[in-house]
């Protein structure tokens, strides 16, 4: 049954599947036809941007949860003016589910049992929970689905299965056996060619390779930050910084708005950037092309893409929405420096080409699959390390889906 069915028939949806089959995209499509009161919400402020909605932990007023204590929780909706979104909501939708804890749903579930005055789960609301557990789990929590709010919401499960992110079989094969730990002797050996393949481009002068290099991928945010800077300053170019034009009344707002653009942005003539949003994303300019800096000025900037093409940029306007008002808009070029990305930070995008340490920096079960997953194909995939031993999956995910959809 199609998920437009199951939605006319007001049942509890847990859409699912690899990266790549187009979950983001059904949502989408959701969103342009449904007349109810949908509200999109994800687990990241990042991919919520994606799917143009809000974090659930700002949609619900909650926040970080500092007690488990219902009634506690239910002041704190109250004194964030989030029980009238959460009574006329119809169709509510939380993406990227396998990062929201087992605590987190249940308080969600219980408070609007309490805010609409409704015993049933979510307090009546219609649920679509989106997302795949074999990618990054929550943290210091167990899974959503070890929830009795799981359990009540009695949800149907869709499975996608055909996968559009990545241009050739072999890795789209590869990549499906190490998502459920299943890869083979021949697999790990397609990968050790990656390492040889980044040891060889390596011993490569600049002038010997493509001008837009692999970015690398890295499990800690200090080491992306470091890493972005130090290529920064390697380049002899003039550093010309963009401060964001800010329209925020509400200066918590401000940090949902550098989840999505930066306040402060460095760059110089010959800087590697990823474009941060969907311009022509027939023509490859989405959410995740890479490019560099060709020329830059005040009011715009020229990047050149892996096709060669050279397009020209003016600042673009980042809207933070709420009850589909909008409530905070940053004025900013929509383009972060890509020398180095985190993987979670990169859940949900895709890369044409990147460097990705899969040996002792893994210290996350399925980090390995996500981190390989956001590259569309092995000849864009260069490995610093391999290690088939830090492809670790969770038992309880693998039994989960055994219990739910034979793989």
């Amino acid at each position: 049954m199609s998920l437009s069915d199951l939605v006319s028939q007001q049942k509890n949806i847990f859409l699912t599947g690899k990266a790549g089959t187009g979950k983001t995209y059904l949502i989408n499509e959701l969103k342009m036809q449904t007349d109810k009161q949908l509200c999109l919400t994800s687990t990241t402020g990042i991919s919520a941007y994606h799917i143009g909605g809000q974090t659930i932990h700002s949609f619900s007023g909650i926040g970080v949860i500092k007690t488990t204590f219902i009634k506690d929780i239910v002041k704190k909706i109250k004194k964030n003016k989030a029980t009238k979104r959460i009574i006329d909501c119809e169709i509510l939708v939380i993406d990227e589910i396998s990062m929201l804890g087992k605590t987190y749903l249940t308080a969600l579930s219980e408070s609007f049992k309490v805010i609409r005055k409704n015993s049933k789960a979510f307090g009546g609301i219609q649920v679509i929970l989106t997302g795949d557990f074999y990618q990054l789990p929550p943290i210091n929590d167990d899974y959503a689905f070890e929830s009795e709010a799981w359990t009540e919401l009695n949800l149907h499960t869709i499975l996608l299965e055909k996968v559009y992110r990545f241009t050739d079989e072999l890795y789209s094969n590869i990549l499906s056996r190490i998502r459920i730990g299943k890869h083979t002797f021949d697999d790990n050996i397609e990968l050790f060619k990656r390492v040889k393949s980044f040891q060889e481009l390596e011993t490569k002068t600049d002038a010997d390779i493509f001008e837009i290099k692999p970015t690398f991928l890295s499990s800690k945010r200090i080491d992306v930050s470091q890493k972005n800077k130090e290529e920064l300053i390697k380049n002899p170019n003039e550093l010309v910084v963009y401060l964001s034009r800010d329209d925020c009344k509400d200066p918590s707002i401000l940090s949902l708005l550098d989840l999505i653009s930066p306040k402060t942005l460095e760059l110089k003539v010959g800087a590697q950037v990823m474009l941060t949003i969907n311009k022509n994303v027939e023509e490859g300019l989405c959410n995740g092309a890479r490019g560099v800096i060709v020329e830059l000025s005040s009011d715009h900037l020229s990047v050149k893409f892996m096709n060669d093409t050279v397009i020209v940029f003016g600042r673009h306007d980042f809207k933070y929405e709420e009850d589909d008002k909008v409530i905070a808009t940053r004025l900013q070029f929509p383009f972060i420096l890509a020398y180095c990305l985190s993987i979670h930070k990169c859940q949900g995008s895709t890369l044409d080409c990147a460097v990705i340490d899969a040996g002792y920096s893994i210290f996350e079960k399925h980090m390995v699959y996500v981190a390989l997953s956001r590259v569309k194909s092995l000849t864009g995939l260069y490995l610093t390390s391999f290690r088939p031993d830090r492809i670790s999956i969770d038992p309880k995910v693998s039994q989960f889906y055994l219990d739910f959809l034979p793989l």
